[in-house]
């Protein structure tokens, strides 16, 4: 046929499947249903783009198009101007113009241009998590036609989401800490943490299309960020548990929030929507709604052609994807446990300094503030992944109130000794609570030479 691209291609959905995070507004039924139906939808274009890439029918599709390849454009004004519409980034707009030329144009000279167009890291910086599904596009029908694509695309994509090198040793509160890889330009740690989501994204999205059935990337690029900086040391201590603040809390929770439900599973909102659309509209309704969505993913290599012979089963590390993200949820979890309740006795402590003295200085109200904003940026990320695993979301942090204060107070009445306390705040001042006060009390003046 003088078109090889068939219909797979052209069906690919522009946008990606919804992206509702834990909190966000209630959206209306037909929200829902519009929302659950996209879901639907990737998830069978997804099995279609796999069906296609199997090895039969790749070498069916490459066979067809190198019978067609003398008619083909070998135009090189009309091939240099698609090298740089992607260098300049794909965006929904200009995918179906670009799948054209693909179509049309002998680009076979031209694919390591293109490749570095798309895995450059000034390209990852620039491209947007909506954009992605758009590149996929591209990517899916440059390999089904040039082999020599996907052998280029990877080693720009993999050390990006996995190399050790990104991580420094010393990370602050929160998340691991990145730094720049030898050799590389000079990016900020936002910049580069933004750049290793994208490749993770991008391999995941990637391998639910079927351009490559390694699972073992993703693991590995999962498992490396919940080690975090703790990975760095190179002991016998290096097995240990990470601490929250040692995992790489932002690719773990980007990746939980990507919509991977082939790789993680049906996230509990996801499961929450469908439930309520089975109560309002019956059995029968949500059964035809839903049925797209509740199509296994996870079944796709065997509709495919039979789970193993395909290569492609995401079952076969879904189990281990979970594990990483429950383990990093447990840590996470307990650190925020501790969290909030370090944050309650910082601010009935500081209430009383406030009480006592009028005010607050200008370093307990910052270090009050940063103490917030590290206890709601942490919930926030336990809140994702919880969602994710099915899991019951944390509880929402509760301020002491006044009751709370006077009980406290009640039982104090009287002479009061200290026995410990638990915390970073009582493990550095002591009975004290916090540096000013540890210092009006035993920072004595020199009275000789005062």
């Amino acid at each position: 046929g003088s078109n090889p691209s068939g219909p797979r291609e052209a069906a690919m959905p522009a946008k990606g499947p919804p992206d509702a995070k834990p909190g966000e507004p209630a959206k209306s039924e037909e929200e829902l249903r519009r929302s659950l139906a996209d879901r639907a939808r990737v998830d069978q274009e997804r099995q279609r783009l796999r069906e296609a890439s199997l090895p039969e029918a790749l070498e069916a599709f490459r066979a067809q198009h190198a019978a067609n390849k003398s008619k083909l454009k070998s135009d090189l004004r009309k091939a240099t101007a698609f090298t740089k519409k992607v260098k300049a980034g794909v965006v929904e707009r200009d995918v179906t113009g670009l799948l054209k030329d693909i179509e049309t144009l002998n680009l076979s000279m031209y694919i390591s241009e293109i490749v570095a167009a798309i895995v450059s890291p000034e390209a990852l910086q620039r491209l947007k998590t909506s954009d992605i599904h758009s590149v996929v596009r591209i990517c899916v029908a440059l390999h089904l036609r040039y082999p020599s694509f996907a052998e280029g695309l990877f080693p720009g994509l993999v050390p990006v989401a996995t190399d050790d090198s990104v991580y420094s040793a010393s990370g602050g509160h929160g998340s691991a800490v990145l730094i720049l890889p030898s050799g590389g330009e000079d990016y900020s740690d936002k910049e580069l943490a933004k750049r290793k989501r994208i490749a993770l994204r991008f391999l995941a999205e990637l391998f639910l299309c079927g351009i490559f059935r390694d699972g073992q990337i993703l693991v590995r690029a999962l498992r490396r960020a919940y080690r975090g900086t703790a990975g760095l040391k190179r002991d016998a201590n290096s097995a240990s548990e990470p601490s929250s603040s040692q995992i790489d809390q932002s690719l773990l929770v980007s990746f939980a929030k990507m919509g991977s439900e082939a790789l993680v599973g049906t996230p509990r909102r996801i499961k929450d929507a469908e439930a309520g659309l089975s109560r309002q509209a019956g059995p029968n309704a949500a059964l035809g709604a839903t049925a797209a969505s509740a199509a296994p993913v996870h079944g796709a290599g065997a509709a495919a052609g039979g789970g193993s012979h395909s290569g492609w089963d995401p079952s076969e590390i879904r189990g281990i994807l979970r594990s990483v993200l429950g383990m990093a949820h447990e840590t996470m979890a307990r650190a925020l446990r501790d969290g909030q309740r370090d944050l309650a006795k910082m601010m009935r402590r500081f209430a009383k300094d406030e009480l006592n003295h009028g005010s607050l200085s200008e370093e307990k109200t910052a270090r009050l503030e940063n103490a917030k904003k590290s206890v709601e940026k942490l919930h926030s990320n336990v809140a994702a992944l919880a969602d994710a695993l099915d899991q019951d979301p944390p509880a929402e942090f509760q301020p002491p109130d006044e009751d709370e204060d006077e009980e406290a107070g009640m039982e104090g009445e009287g002479i009061s000794l200290w026995t410990g306390g638990e915390g970073k705040d009582s493990a550095e001042f002591g009975p004290f609570g916090d540096d000013e006060t540890r210092s009006f009390y035993l920072d004595l003046p020199d009275i000789l030479f005062s």
